[in-house]
């Protein structure tokens, strides 16, 4: 969720503005965030947020019973530590299929009738670009498991990716297994998912 609500509005932000600071920097930062490790941008939000700002807690988990607010706060730095790879490649690939689809010729038809730029992004040119974007969001599921295993060690959450490390510690065969027949149910899900979504964005696949 975090990586589609960084990365979609940045993505059609560079490529509205193709060509000038904002897709430059933009494009600049995604290249930057993708050669940094999930664990190393964990750390830095931990540095920065947690420890010399004091803004939110270091790590540990808060369930939604104490309230949405501390729930929340635990949140926060783990799921950006876990969002920044992917969203920094969904934001890649929507300003490459946004500038893309600005650029076919009934986009300058939709705006030469006069039709709002609001209506023209989010109705017309978003759903016809969104087939490559959704393609590589369920492509970063199995992305996001694996670096679960180690954002949740550095931020002392108890979830999946924990489980999996103590499995491997403790060599804990079966529950090895049980946590490789369970990812990859999820990333076989999340494909699942992605081809039902094209029909959506591409009424022609389902001929």
């Amino acid at each position: 969720m975090f990586a589609v609500l960084i990365a979609i509005p940045a993505g059609t932000l560079a490529a509205l503005r193709r060509g000038g600071p904002a897709d430059r920097a933009v494009t600049a930062a995604a290249a930057v965030v993708q050669a940094v490790p999930s664990f190393v941008a964990g750390l830095a939000l931990i540095i920065f947020f947690a420890l010399q700002r004091s803004w939110l807690p270091t790590g540990g988990y808060a369930p939604p019973s104490e309230g949405l607010g501390p729930w929340l706060r635990h949140l926060l730095l783990p799921g950006f530590a876990l969002a920044l790879l992917a969203a920094a490649e969904l934001a890649r690939q929507t300003r490459g299929s946004m500038v893309d689809t600005f650029e076919q010729d009934y986009i300058r038809a939709l705006r030469a009738k006069g039709l709002r730029e609001r209506w023209v992004i989010g109705k017309h040119a978003a759903k016809n670009a969104a087939t490559p974007v959704v393609t590589v969001l369920g492509m970063q599921v199995g992305h996001v498991l694996g670096s679960a295993v180690v954002v949740e060690l550095i931020f002392g959450m108890n979830g999946f990716g924990a489980l999996a490390m103590n499995a491997v510690l403790t060599r804990d065969i079966v529950l090895i297994q049980g946590v490789v027949l369970v990812s990859g149910i999820g990333v076989l899900v999340a494909n699942v998912v992605v081809d039902i979504a094209y029909g959506y964005f591409n009424p022609k696949v389902r001929t």
